[in-house]
């Protein structure tokens, strides 16, 4: 049967010989390891990812979303987003997406992603993910005029112009 520890518990250590008594919380993080954020990939809406290797340059109406893992210490984790504008804070609500706005054109987008876990106190580690290609600005689809099948022309100073506009 496994062994239950209370973080409040005295174990015996034996370190290079050396005995003494510790709190089992003193020894989590050593079992456990420290906590670290493992991933901070950031990709768009169609699953393409954003930054990391060859950044990819994301346009204005493009969803980003960070999906961190942690690794460490206690789980479960909390995370906490703070989306950056070419390094410094936008002030966009802490959510794991942003939606990128006409101000960012021209900039870079990251994240810096804080993780804590659940002990008590937590302990906390933070990561700014790497930033994404230079925001550009999306380009609306422009109607376009098609001739019409029978080749008519124009009829003195007016005419008839249908188009549709084709949805992003």
């Amino acid at each position: 049967m496994p062994a239950t520890f209370q973080p409040n518990d005295k174990l015996l250590v034996n370190r290079g010989g050396i005995s003494h008594q510790a709190p089992f919380s003193d020894l989590q993080d050593s079992v456990q390891g420290p906590l670290s954020i493992t991933s901070s990939q950031i990709t768009d809406q169609d699953g393409t990812v954003m930054n990391g290797g060859t950044p990819v340059a994301p346009s204005t109406g493009d969803v980003l979303t960070v999906a961190p893992t942690a690794q460490g210490a206690v789980p479960p984790y909390t995370y906490v987003y703070e989306w950056r504008r070419n390094g410094s804070s936008i002030g966009a609500p802490s959510n794991a997406s942003y939606t990128v706005v006409a101000a960012d054109v021209g900039s870079y987008i990251s994240v810096l992603i804080t993780v804590s876990d659940s002990d008590s106190p937590p302990t906390t580690a933070s990561a700014e993910s790497d930033p994404t290609g230079t925001v550009t600005l999306a380009v609306p689809n422009t109607p376009s005029i098609v001739t019409p099948a029978d080749n008519s022309s124009v009829d003195g100073n007016s005419f008839t112009l249908t188009s549709t506009a084709i949805q992003p």
